[in-house]
């Protein structure tokens, strides 16, 4: 098992590459160990809230609009 002392950041790295060694408890001269590569890919998570320019929006709408009819688009 990997784990990490801190959170990983997607905007900081997006790739990490871990050298592992791993060694069992023989004592020195017998002891047998084996090395790998391990690629972390660490995703995206949106974590930033929306964000609009004005407080509040107002928009008036006919009672007989059909139920696709777009009224208002914020961006």
């Amino acid at each position: 098992m990997i784990t990490t002392s801190t959170q990983l950041d997607y905007e900081q790295d997006r790739t990490y590459t871990l050298n592992i060694e791993a060694r069992d408890g023989a004592a020195q001269g017998d002891q047998l160990s084996g090395t790998t590569t391990v690629i972390v890919n660490v995703l995206d998570v949106n974590d930033n809230g929306p964000r609009f320019g004005d407080n509040s929006y107002t928009e008036s709408v006919a009672e007989d609009v059909d139920e696709t009819y777009v009224i208002i688009q914020v961006g």
